[in-house]
């Protein structure tokens, strides 16, 4: 996976094409409850820095099993 230093935010498309996760596990990923997120109308964006963050700390036992 390849964070991108020059993006501000980064789409769900972004996340499938940095991440070895089918489509639908992204979408479930981005929708659990401590996932950075920005909702503008119909659109999700990810914080670039948020998600550095979440990714960081995320240990993949933090008491939400989110399955994907």
């Amino acid at each position: 996976m390849v964070l991108r230093d020059r993006d501000i935010c980064y789409t769900v498309s972004d996340l499938y094409e940095m991440l070895p996760l089918g489509r639908n596990a992204i979408y479930k990923l981005v929708n659990s409850e401590d996932f950075p997120k920005k909702r503008i109308g119909n659109r999700i964006l990810i914080p670039a820095l948020g998600f550095a963050r979440w990714l960081e700390n995320f240990d993949g036992n933090d008491g939400e099993d989110i399955n994907i």
